[in-house]
């Protein structure tokens, strides 16, 4: 940034507008706006305080402008209006022109049934969006083994191999007149526009009255589209209890990596689902907001229901700027309804797993990067933390991740009954007992703390004469400790420092979920302890024959004399216990 770029942030009014930073070339970097120029402009004169993705683009802005506006709103107009236009590469990173295939009915004598990614205003019916041809395909195929319809761009003269398979009825040769056919089309429609349920019960009346007239190849014929229509049906599994025609987005950030998972319902199922994953440095609110005019600009179908789990009291913009391109009123909303909490819930689970799988798809790049950082071959790495309640319950953890994931068959747990109970010595206690009597080292240990966690985890690691590097990565500021007790300085979104803080994040998990076991467990009494005549052993021996204390209550003396070393006398004296 040039010293007439400062100049001009610094005496910027403290207005609302929409400001653009350009580089040397006049190339749009960014389109931002603010509810007040000077401030929002004055923080980019502290590059020290931003991402280092965010620095790069600093280094690289030769000039700025802006626009002041009236209101935040027209700020908001503006700033999506201009990103459309000059797509500048620091915003919301989305590939943009996408487009989506869609299912072509063609207007004519016999109509064909087609996919294209072109809409036209041609008389012809189309159904859509989709987001997988594969799927699309799949659907068609089962849609043509129950409904036969003709497949061919010209018409021949006689059947082809299509007829003698059932897959075509034959229009070519007269074999099915034109309202006949026209019959099968509007039944595939009626699937298309999500009416199946309609379509399923009216065929199944069908089938009824042709097996009462005695008609059954009708009704045989009948029953097959019936099994196939309910198959076909499964590629859209989740059925909802209203017939709202709805998309569902679900926003999730994890760091600065985002992801939308979209649900699009239809007629009260779930007919199609896609996900994005960018990275941004914007909030929330922002995103959602971008996203929905992003996701919706190239498609000419808005749905007059959009449920979000982000709330924005902004939405009524983009809402006009809907409702005028489709002619009907479109709600954004937040989850009104019990059917809306169930597909958000169903749709956040989603987005969860998908940024996960994100995280392990990453992990090799990630290791390549932390390897070349720290200077040797890392292929695998240990993580250590500790964890109480109170005074009483005590807890330490590790964990392995490797190049493959997050290895589950070396995760270890330890109790601590150590008189001293400190941070430090806790995690010594427990680095020398996991590589005491284990040969499977890894390349690198983490710990969860700072410099003196860092030093007693060495301390154990020299007692058993093993030199496995180890470095800290201290919560509240996400600081990277090394052997020599320096600050290792990675940028926060670094690939390797990302996989640090999701190791780390992991084996706090894993250690907290123990000690909420552990305080579980001691919470809980035996009431089959208090039984005079049994014993701690004995009164787990009966628990956990029965599972739980319920379903000894409602167990009989003879099923009570099933649990091994209880006799008849025993048997009595606790069924009597739980009768009192």
């Amino acid at each position: 940034m040039n010293n007439r770029v400062k100049k001009k942030i610094r005496n910027s009014p403290k207005l609302p507008g929409v400001y653009i930073f350009k580089d040397i070339n006049g190339e749009e970097l960014y389109v931002g706006k603010a509810k007040n120029l000077n401030k929002r402009l004055k923080s980019y004169l502290h590059p020290e305080k931003n991402s280092y993705r965010i620095r790069v683009m600093i280094h690289n802005i030769a000039e700025l402008e802006y626009i002041v506006v009236s209101s935040e709103t027209d700020a908001l107009i503006l700033e999506n209006n201009i990103i459309k236009e000059t797509q500048p590469y620091y915003n919301i990173e989305l590939k943009d022109g996408k487009t989506y295939p869609y299912i072509k009915i063609i207007k004519e004598k016999y109509p064909r049934i087609f996919i294209t990614r072109e809409i036209k205003k041609d008389g012809n019916y189309y159904y859509g969006p989709y987001t997988s041809v594969k799927m699309i395909r799949k659907f068609l195929q089962g849609i043509r083994d129950i409904f036969p319809y003709r497949h061919c761009r010209k018409m021949p003269n006689t059947v082809c191999l299509q007829y003698h398979i059932d897959r075509c009825p034959g229009p070519c040769e007269n074999n099915v007149s034109k309202e006949e056919y026209q019959k099968i089309i509007q039944k595939i429609k009626k699937v298309l526009e999500g009416k199946s349920k309609k379509l399923y019960l009216d065929l199944e009346k069908k089938m009824e009255e042709y097996a009462e007239k005695k008609e059954f190849e009708r009704a045989a014929k009948i029953r097959d589209q019936l099994k196939g229509l309910k198959e076909i049906l499964m590629l859209s599994q989740m059925e909802i209890h209203t017939r709202d025609n709805k998309d569902i987005f679900s926003l999730y950030k994890k760091k600065n990596n985002y992801i939308v998972y979209i649900l699009n319902v239809k007629e009260g199922k779930v007919f199609d689902s896609e996900n994005f994953i960018f990275r941004s440095e914007e909030d929330k609110k922002s995103v959602m907001f971008a996203f929905l005019q992003y996701y919706y600009e190239n498609l000419p179908f808005i749905p007059p229901k959009i449920v979000v789990n982000i709330k924005n009291s902004e939405y009524g913009i983009i809402k006009r700027e809907f409702e005028q391109r489709v002619e009907h009123e479109v709600q954004i909303t937040k989850p009104e309804n019990r059917n809306d909490e169930i597909l958000i819930k169903r749709a956040e689970e989603n987005a969860k797993l998908l940024l996960k799988k994100e995280f392990m798809s990453n992990l090799d790049k990630n290791f390549g990067r932390l390897s070349d950082i720290l200077g040797f071959q890392i292929s695998s790495i240990d993580a250590f933390d500790i964890s109480n309640f109170g005074n009483e319950i005590f807890v330490g953890a590790s964990i392995r991740i490797d190049r493959k994931g997050f290895n589950k068959s070396l995760y270890r747990r330890f109790s601590i009954d150590a008189k001293n109970r400190d941070d430090f010595r806790m995690i010594n206690e427990i680095v020398y007992r996991r590589y005491k009597n284990d040969t499977n080292k890894p390349d690198l240990i983490l710990i969860d703390g700072g410099k003196i966690q860092l030093k007693f985890a060495k301390k154990a690691l020299r007692d058993l004469d093993l030199n496995i590097p180890v470095l800290a990565l201290a919560k509240k500021e996400e600081r990277i400790i090394m052997e020599n007790l320096k600050e290792l300085e990675i940028e926060k979104n670094d690939p390797a420092k990302l996989l640090l803080i999701k190791t780390r994040d992991e084996v706090h998990r894993f250690a907290v979920n123990y000690s909420r076991k552990k305080k579980s467990k001691k919470s809980f009494k035996n009431p089959v302890e208090k039984i005079k005549g049994i014993g701690k052993k004995k009164a787990e021996t009966v628990l956990d024959f029965f599972g739980t204390v319920n379903n000894l209550k409602r167990a009989g003396i003879d099923e009570i004399k099933k649990v091994p070393g209880v006799g008849e006398e025993l048997a009595k004296r606790i069924k009597n216990s739980f009768e009192k």
